[in-house]
């Protein structure tokens, strides 16, 4: 360091002097540039008198990051901490030497730095200030110490006044922690008083290398077993210096008090350190394992599983089941596969291949698989059984392709949501009732065929269903239920054999927003409830004499044109014509019926009918059954 210092120095004593005139005589606004220029004109003369800097310099980018326009100024960025140095008091506002050689020592780091970097190392930005701030203290704190030992020098060493001085040079030494300077003059004072149990002190301080309690409390090693403690204890004790004395033992005390408190801090975070790893375990353990466990579960759940039963066996697979294609076997251990129990809520597969063993679908068996799209039977299987939402929310599959011809039982929802189902045929099952919701918003169903033994339609059964255009219901049918067939927009034809129909009951909303334009009902028929045929496209309508109630609503918002009943008692309609049959134009609070509107009631009921419907527009609009061209029919 020392070399550096002199070669800068020396060598650049012309610019040495040219800044402490500068700083002298320049008024502040002009300090700075004036530097910069200085400094400039010596950075680059100490890159020409450095060889190794010089040949460093011979890369074209360095040079150019060096003698760039900005170059001034990025030293004098990195020297802001230094600059201030140099304009403030610190030094009397002259630059001394030290001033001068810390400024060029920081310009040879730059430099340095530079130049390890054209040997591939990493550019270093970032000097360690702190040196400059120790280069300035220990100046300061040398003048003061030689102050000291001026004045202690001039003084006779018995004398008073001497140990006073000689005290104070080894307190402000052993302060700054010159500890082995400080043991020097004590063991001057220690020379002149044996007793002088202060100075034992002082040296016991200065061998352990402390300037503060605390110090003494962190030391490795016992206080009390230094020689020079012992020696200052005794004397002060034997010399009646209590307060000295206790003190002193206060020192050991503490620290024998501070390691005692370690020693329970240090068992404490052994504690901690223990509880903290054993909790960290238990995390990790509960962070690794399932993911380890489903590691080694994972060709478990790709695989089918097999349950044996006295009839055959059923397939089903356990969740997280991730193959999009699955083909299952026609037997298992000798046994037919007749059963499908488990696939629901699967959200991988597409393509499922059963046997035609296949004689019972489960309920739930493929609910909500939203992937699924096709089912191939490997021959034409003969299913007697459907479960509860066997197929529900299979919004992809577009057929189902199997002998339905012995179909037994079809559960509530079997195909419920099925969107993309385009035709059902049951006309050979045996199912006596088509469940709740059974084909529920299968919006692409265009066809279905019902079977000759259903009695009952059930809630909801083909709520939605809006590609119907027509259906044929079967003769036994005695009740179509509520909402069985609202909202099938686009169903025109509804076909009932008005002769042969055992119809009874249609329950409200059955048929509410379809596209029906003429509609008969059978003889059979006895109560139609709250808005059945609510918002069709009715112009014809015939009611038979079987009808005991009519409820509000059953017809209205139809445009009737032609309205047939041969129902002997008006009673029958448990609310007014309006209620019952008109319509309203847009949302307005008024009803309407037709202008070439025609209601033909028995002859014998003529009087009663208009008697009841006696209103503005629609008394003359009644007629008699025996007044339509051809007579009256029913």
């Amino acid at each position: 360091m020392q070399d550096i210092f002199s070669f800068l120095t020396n060598d650049y004593k012309e610019e040495y002097e040219n800044i402490l005139t500068l700083n002298q005589n320049v008024d502040g606004s002009e300090f700075l540039p004036t530097l910069k220029r200085l400094l400039e004109t010596s950075f680059r003369k100490l890159i020409e008198k450095n060889e190794a800097l010089s040949s460093a310099l011979q890369n074209k980018e360095l040079k150019e990051i060096l003698f760039n326009n900005d170059f001034s100024n990025f030293i004098l960025s990195t020297l802001k901490y230094d600059l201030t140095i140099f304009r403030d008091s610190l030094f009397d506002d002259k630059l001394d030497s030290t001033s001068y050689e810390m400024l060029y020592y920081e310009v040879y780091l730059y430099l340095k730095a530079v130049y390890e970097y054209e040997k591939g190392k990493k550019l270093k930005n970032n000097f360690d200030k702190n040196y400059y701030k120790d280069l300035v203290n220990k100046k300061n704190e040398d003048n003061a110490i030689l102050a000291l030992i001026s004045a202690t020098n001039s003084l006779k060493e018995n004398s008073d006044e001497y140990k006073t001085k000689l005290n104070e040079l080894i307190s402000l030494l052993i302060e700054k922690q010159r500890y082995e300077e400080a043991e020097e003059h004590i063991k001057k004072l220690i020379s002149l008083n044996k007793k002088d149990y202060t100075a034992y002190w002082q040296l016991c301080l200065a061998q352990v290398k402390c300037s503060t309690i605390d110090e003494v409390k962190c030391l490795s090693e016992d206080i009390d077993k230094n020689i020079n403690f012992k020696h200052a204890v005794e004397i002060a004790k034997s010399e009646g210096d209590t307060a000295f004395y206790k003190k002193l033992l206060s020192f050991r005390d503490a620290q024998f008090g501070y390691r005692t408190q370690q020693k329970k801090e240090k068992e404490k975070t052994k504690r901690l350190i223990i509880t903290a790893c054993v909790l960290f375990a238990i995390i990790i353990l509960n962070i690794t394992l399932p993911i380890v466990l489903n590691k080694i579960n994972y060709n478990k759940r790709q695989k089918l599983y097999f349950n044996e039963y006295a009839t055959g066996v059923a397939v089903y697979v356990l969740e997280g089941f991730e193959q999009e294609e699955v083909v299952v076997p026609q037997t298992y251990k000798g046994k037919n596969v007749v059963r499908v129990t488990g696939f629901k809520n699967n959200k991988v597969i597409k393509k499922i291949t059963l046997p035609g063993t296949i004689t019972t679908i489960d309920s739930y068996a493929f609910n909500e698989c939203f992937a699924l799209e096709e089912i191939v039977f490997t021959s034409l299987p003969t299913i007697h059984d459907i479960g509860v939402k066997a197929f529900s929310g299979c919004v992809l599959l577009q057929e189902f392709n199997a002998d339905l011809s012995n179909l037994n039982t079809l559960g509530q929802e079997a195909f419920n949501g099925c969107e993309k189902l385009k035709e059902i045929d049951l006309s050979s099952s045996n199912l006596e009732q088509i469940s709740n919701a059974t084909f529920s918003r299968c919006l692409s169903l265009e066809n279905i065929t019902l079977g000759e033994n259903i009695t009952k339609i059930g809630e909801a059964a083909f709520f939605g269903c809006k590609n119907f255009t027509s259906i044929s219901i079967p003769n036994k049918v005695k009740s179509i239920e509520s909402t069985a067939f609202t909202a099938c927009t686009n169903l025109e034809t509804l076909i009932i054999d008005k002769n042969n129909s055992l119809l009874e009951t249609i329950g409200a909303d059955a048929f509410n927003g379809c596209a029906i334009k003429n509609l008969t009902l059978p003889n059979s028929i006895k109560k139609i409830n709250f808005r059945a045929f609510k918002n069709n496209k009715l112009e014809s309508l015939t009611l038979p004499s079987s009808l005991t109630l009519v409820n509000s609503g059953a017809f209205s918002e139809n445009k009737l044109l032609t309205l047939d009943i041969f129902v002997s008692d008006p009673q029958v309609f448990a609310a007014p014509f309006i209620e019952t049959f008109a319509y309203k134009v847009d949302n307005s609070e008024n009803n309407y019926i037709q202008t070439e509107l025609k209601v033909y009631v028995p002859d014998d009921s003529f009087d009663a009918y208009r008697a009841v419907w006696n209103i503005g527009g629609l008394y003359e609009k009644i007629f008699k059954q025996s007044e339509k061209t051809g007579g009256a029919n029913e």
